[in-house]
């Protein structure tokens, strides 16, 4: 009997971009590389078009970070202001968001 790859399991999944697939959940080893597989499975091909929105958590949603992509829906909402220059999502050396 074969042993189970996570890693090959993975593969196949993100390269189909059907993450359902797997009918077990996706672990990746750090930030960065959860942030690729969710842009690569959103199957949509011209990156400048990816929306990206980051928030603490699900009850701290005052706050969030989002794409440059949405930037001009963020301006036009009269409930968002815009706070900071656009920057470079901080990761450390091991891929994680700081």
């Amino acid at each position: 009997m074969a042993k189970f790859s996570f890693k090959n399991t993975y593969l196949n999944a993100l390269t189909s971009t059907v993450l359902s697939s797997v009918k077990i959940p996706i672990v990746l080893g750090s930030d960065v590389l959860a942030i690729k597989a969710a842009i690569k499975t959103s199957n949509i091909l011209d990156k400048q078009k990816i929306r990206l929105v980051r928030i603490k958590n699900t009850n701290e949603v005052e706050k969030i970070e989002v794409s440059e992509s949405m930037l001009n829906e963020v301006r036009e909402n009269p409930h968002l202001n815009v706070e900071t220059n656009l920057y470079n999502l901080p990761f450390d050396d091991k891929g994680n968001l700081i």
